[in-house]
């Protein structure tokens, strides 16, 4: 009986130290991933984020400035909001499209997906908070999108964010959700 039981724990232990390493190496690659700034030509840059603060406004501007794509598609819960504040910055209303999008994670990417090939869009550069770079590209890869990363510049290191962001890559890649 007592051997069984040592077996056993074996088991959960090893289970145990399976798991831990592999968020750990998740967690490394969010780290990683988020300070790529894979900016390009695509068809579309596609605006992740609520992007209602300063910092992301500038990067949107200035990805749009520097000609790497001529639209700009915008699936934040409050996307109008950076999209108002980019046609008073300047940028024509034409570039910018609304991918009316109140889902999160995998399922906000599936309805910009869509809408993207809706439009004709294949290649897509996504702009969203540092850390959750990595799932996005993942999940934008898994359907269909040449996907690149830019992430918002100036994101603070928070070991909670990181961590949060593993968790999910790790939902998404077991549970597909």
């Amino acid at each position: 009986m007592i051997r069984g039981s040592v077996v056993v724990l074996r088991i959960i232990g090893a289970l145990a130290v399976h798991t831990v390493a592999g968020l750990i190496l998740v967690c490394g690659l969010v780290v990683i991933q988020s300070q790529q700034d894979e900016a390009r030509r695509v068809d579309a840059v596609v605006v992740l984020s609520d992007c209602q603060d300063r910092a992301c406004q500038d990067h949107v501007f200035n990805l749009y400035r520097r000609r790497y794509a001529t639209r700009l598609v915008f699936a934040g819960s409050d996307a109008e909001a950076c999209h108002n504040a980019l046609i008073e910055r300047g940028l024509p209303s034409e570039a910018l499209l609304l991918a009316d999008s109140q889902a999160e994670g995998a399922a906000r990417m599936r309805e910009v997906a869509a809408f993207a090939w809706g439009q004709g869009i294949a290649r897509v550069l996504l702009v969203d908070d540092a850390y959750a770079q990595l799932l996005h590209l993942k999940t934008a890869r898994d359907l269909g999108l040449e996907a690149y990363s830019s992430p918002v510049p100036g994101a603070a290191f928070d070991i909670g964010v990181v961590i949060q962001s593993g968790v999910a890559y790790w939902g998404y890649v077991l549970r597909g959700y």
